[in-house]
């Protein structure tokens, strides 16, 4: 976010937020969430699942992008 703002390059935002998304995506292909039966790793993987929706949510509103709240 720094550098987007220092070097007024909003494509460096909009670059990590299309990485975070696709890191998020291979994640969520990959490790089942709510079907784990061991609760601490469910409550982690779902904790991480939280902390890529803010971000990701951070990202766009700093880019001026709407997104959907349910999908």
């Amino acid at each position: 976010m720094e550098q987007a703002a220092n070097e007024y390059r909003p494509l460096v935002m909009a670059a990590y937020a299309y990485d975070l998304a696709n890191a998020f995506h291979s994640f969520y292909h990959a490790a089942p969430v709510l079907q784990v039966e061991e609760a601490g790793v469910r409550e982690s993987r779902l904790q991480l699942v939280a902390a890529s929706k803010q971000v990701i949510a951070n990202a766009l509103k700093l880019l001026d992008i709407q997104s959907p709240d349910v999908m």
